[in-house]
């Protein structure tokens, strides 16, 4: 099965479009609002890029969401997104194996989660890097191999 992302040119357009949001500022529960350049949150930054580029329905809005003392129901408010969309599928879960490092591929969306207290959602680049919107910083990467990556990842969806 070849995925959406095994294409260069669908590998490019992601990087052109993740590049127009960085610098974006975060507020919480932007929801389907956000925009690049204006504001985000680590949910709807990522939902909105792979709607940008046809991966997600044009007309699909992200629902409010607290990424931070928020309880289990938002870490579900993420789960229940990803598993709607026909096009995804989980490549990994929490205690199948060590976090997959060597198996991520561009596009990869990876959950995190403290448990009941923080909740985040960021894209894996190839260059070992992920694309996530954070509080203090906005838009930005982060090297993949930061621990709390390692530490708090749930699981991991991919595109067909």
């Amino acid at each position: 099965m070849e995925d959406y992302f095994d294409k260069e040119e669908n590998v490019t357009k992601l990087e052109t479009e993740l590049e127009r949001w960085r610098g974006t500022r975060f507020m919480y529960s932007t929801g389907g609002i956000a925009e690049p350049g204006c504001y985000a949150d680590c949910l709807s930054f990522p939902l909105n890029v792979f709607k940008n580029i046809g991966l997600i329905p044009a007309d699909y809005q992200a629902p409010g969401y607290e990424s931070r003392r928020s309880g289990r129901h938002e870490l579900q408010k993420i789960y229940d997104c990803l598993d709607a969309f026909p096009n995804t599928y989980t490549v990994w879960e929490k205690g199948d194996c060590d976090f997959p490092v060597k198996w991520l591929y561009n596009g990869d969306l990876i959950v995190a989660s403290t448990g009941i207290a923080t909740h985040h959602l960021m894209i894996y680049v190839d260059d070992d890097h992920v694309w996530h919107c954070w509080p203090n910083d906005g838009v930005t990467t982060t090297h993949i191999g930061e621990r709390i990556i390692y530490k708090y990842a749930q699981k991991v969806y991919r595109f067909k």
